[in-house]
């Protein structure tokens, strides 16, 4: 931000997640762009992403009005859709625990879902749409349960793949919860039905959301050729 303020850039767009708007100690079940994640709330990745998207609003209101220059951020979910990327990341971790069947049960929780291509021309138009000047842009098609997840890769690959479209019993994940942080955080939004509206997304920077069962049904094809996840298939 300070180099931007230096160079005189006009526009900076920040990526930043929907993790610093429905992160909270009290979880609501509906959330727009004027909503921030409690302080301190969630894991370390939920505080950051919250702390980075404050620390760059903070900077610009703290500015001179003479050195003002504008801001938008975009706010994604889990990230799903075809993929370039060979290595281990986070969102191929997601669809290969379904494929391989990792977990026996799917956690009775909702997921966040942003095509990848949506969120690559959110970035643009972001940046180059005159009315996305000092605006958060909630960048989530749909969120929707963790075994529709499950139900939406199995109608495709089910065949082959034994993937799981189960809710886990809470006191499976209650008990997991001492082993892994992650259902430990699970357990505060289990079986809590929220919406994150995306209106402003729309309206401002014109998105069309991709249908979330072809963003997941592209990611895990993109995964199976590029070998991240094995090829079961006769």
């Amino acid at each position: 931000m300070e180099a931007a303020k230096i160079n005189k850039v006009k526009r900076v767009v920040v990526t930043s997640s929907v993790v610093s708007i429905f992160t909270q100690n009290k979880p609501k079940t509906f959330y727009d762009h004027s909503d921030w994640s409690d302080e301190g709330a969630g894991d370390f990745y939920s505080q950051s992403k919250t702390q980075a998207e404050r620390a760059a609003w903070d900077y610009i209101s703290e500015l001179p009005e003479e050195e003002k220059f504008e801001v938008a951020t975009v706010n994604p979910g889990l990230i799903v859709g075809p993929s370039l990327v060979t290595g281990q990341f986070s969102s191929a971790d997601v669809i290969k625990m379904f494929m391989m069947k990792e977990i026996p049960f799917c956690p009775k929780t909702k997921m966040p879902i942003t095509d990848v291509r949506d969120c690559a021309e959110a970035h643009f138009k972001a940046l180059t749409v005159p009315e996305a000047a000092n605006k958060r842009f909630i960048m989530c098609s749909d969120t929707i349960w963790m075994s529709q997840a499950g139900v939406f890769l199995k109608e495709k690959y089910g065949k082959d793949y034994d993937i799981p479209t189960g809710d886990m019993p809470k006191c499976v994940a209650w008990v997991g919860s001492f082993f892994k942080a992650e259902l430990n955080m699970t357990l505060k939004t289990w079986n809590v039905d929220y919406k994150l509206d995306a209106s402003q997304t729309q309206n401002v920077l014109g998105i069309q959301f991709t249908e979330v069962k072809k963003s997941f049904h592209e990611m895990a094809e993109s995964l199976i050729a590029s070998g991240y996840i094995p090829d079961k298939r006769k």
